[in-house]
């Protein structure tokens, strides 16, 4: 077992929105984030993100957000996002072990415990990123479903096959 430390992801080019009331915290991880290369729009309340996911005009493809904040909470925020843009993905993050999610808002996104390390936040931005070009291919020809495979798996995805419903369902469960 090696004792060297975790190795943190490159980064990415994907664009993150921040939403942190706290300002020193939103400035000193969005520019770790701009480090790691990411896009990474910034706003200091749901009401301010609302805005930029209303207007900005190219792929926002993960908001990070704080759930308790003045006004609108992340997780209601998330929710509206997700109505705008349902291909994004969802990082909470709380300083209130009290205020964990809801077992129904989990399935909205990962939770991050504040404080966090830089290399948490890269870490699971990255996870949230690479989760979502995950694809479950259901098909019963085994040609096709090679085929395809081999084609999604070309373009970048990660593939999980099965090759009818109850299979995929199960699939699902453990791997999706």
């Amino acid at each position: 077992e090696s004792l060297l430390p975790a190795q943190v992801p490159s980064g990415g080019t994907e664009t993150v929105l921040l939403v942190e009331d706290e300002a020193f915290l939103r400035n000193v991880c969005r520019a770790y984030l701009e480090s790691k290369g990411y896009t990474v729009l910034e706003a200091g309340n749901a009401k301010e993100a609302m805005k930029i996911f209303q207007s900005y005009e190219r792929a926002i493809h993960v908001l990070i957000t704080d759930i308790v904040m003045p006004g609108l909470g992340g997780l209601e925020l998330a929710k509206s996002a997700l109505e705008l843009r349902p291909a994004l993905s969802v990082l909470f993050t709380s300083g209130y072990p009290d205020r964990l999610l809801e077992r129904q808002d989990i399935r909205l996104g990962k939770f991050l415990q504040k404080p966090f390390s830089f290399d948490a936040l890269a870490r699971t931005v990255r996870s949230l990123l690479d989760k979502s070009r995950e694809i479950l291919l259901i098909e019963d020809s085994k040609f096709m479903r090679i085929a395809v495979q081999r084609a999604l798996t070309g373009a970048g995805y990660t593939v999980h096959t099965a090759n009818n419903g109850e299979a995929g369902l199960r699939a699902a469960r453990e791997t999706l």
